[in-house]
């Protein structure tokens, strides 16, 4: 038995690596990871984790890769940016995610593909209850898309190939260890450049990457889980809490200013326009409606039908837990 994880350098990844060690109990000899050339992987190493370097982009680079392998995680996926074409964004998030899924499938071993797709798959604008897995799908930028193009061609997998594979629609994703939305807020705040928008009620779906690592191993216990996606969450939080939780864990740095949704709307659109071509601005209108709008998940399904029940549902509690951890790596300017 061999179970294979991408992504495993990254947060969601490292986060499942660990629980799949310590509360599975599964051997890192029993652990594969997919990494790239340049990454370091010396904590996994240590573990006694198999590294095999590859690229998803290349799929020659991954011949092999999937010999006894049981269950797949595929974490990996280039995240919402700017800076990365579509094309780009396609072949890693669709294209490779499929091509990773027809070669389990051609293993005799082969038993479980469990996708980390996204909330992004709904679109971004919600209306103000929680949304099942039923709701209509309106992806509005390329990472969205790919999300959503993977998830249907997996389900083609599942009908035509008998593809046993389930998709976990994980909203923003936080915790300790995230360096990418907690780091990026947190630096923002103490610099005194993130505003409170618009009154600052609307409400949106988080997951604790230590209850999305759960939700996907659960997906692997459960036959009803085959063919069929799910969404998770750890809480809702409106987002002048997530601010405040955020501002008072570093430091008591709160907003100082408020501004209405179009105006702050209207200067991301102007940054994307004046942001050299190749770099990424730090406001752009796709987190001005990741925080200004709506967006909330149902998880009565996978709570029903899986056994699921966050761990971490304490939102002010887990954001303090990232913030401290930020602290303790040194990874704040002040």
């Amino acid at each position: 038995m061999v179970v294979l994880v991408t992504g495993a350098t990254g947060f969601l990844g490292g986060v499942l690596i660990k629980k799949l060690l310590e509360v599975e109990k599964i051997s890192g000899k029993d652990i594969r990871v997919l990494a790239l050339q340049d990454e370091c992987c010396v904590d996994l190493e240590e573990k006694g984790v198999e590294i095999v370097r590859g690229d998803l982009l290349h799929s020659n680079s991954l011949k092999g890769i999937m010999k006894d392998v049981t269950t797949v995680y595929h974490n990996a996926a280039i995240v919402i940016t700017e800076s990365v074409s579509r094309e780009v964004m396609m072949k890693v998030n669709y294209h490779a995610t499929i091509d990773l899924a027809k070669k389990l499938l051609k293993e005799e071993s082969a038993k479980k593909f469990v996708f980390a797709s996204s909330f992004g798959v709904y679109g971004m604008k919600y209306p103000k209850h929680p949304i099942s897995e039923e709701y209509r799908k309106n992806p509005q930028n390329n990472y969205q898309e790919s999300k959503f193009l993977a998830e249907i061609q997996l389900q083609k997998l599942h009908e035509e190939n008998s593809l046993d594979f389930t998709a976990i629609r994980n909203p923003l994703i936080i915790g300790p260890g995230d360096k990418n939305i907690t780091l990026r807020l947190v630096n923002g705040l103490i610099q005194n450049k993130v505003p409170y928008l618009g009154k600052g009620q609307n409400k949106s779906s988080y997951v604790d990457a230590r209850d999305s690592a759960q939700a996907m191993i659960l997906s692997t216990k459960k036959s009803v889980s085959k063919g069929k996606s799910y969404n998770i969450k750890s809480f809702d939080i409106s987002q002048k809490n997530y601010f405040d939780y955020h501002a008072k864990a570093c430091g008591d740095c709160y907003p100082t200013k408020k501004f209405p949704v179009w105006i702050a709307y209207l200067f991301a659109w102007y940054k994307e326009k004046t942001t050299p071509k190749g770099q990424e601005s730090l406001i752009n209108r796709t987190r001005v409606k990741r925080f200004a709008y709506p967006r909330m998940l149902d998880t009565k399904k996978i709570q029903s039908e899986l056994g699921f029940q966050p761990q971490h549902s304490d939102s002010e509690k887990v954001i303090h837990e990232a913030i401290q951890w930020l602290i303790e790596n040194n990874l704040l300017e002040s």
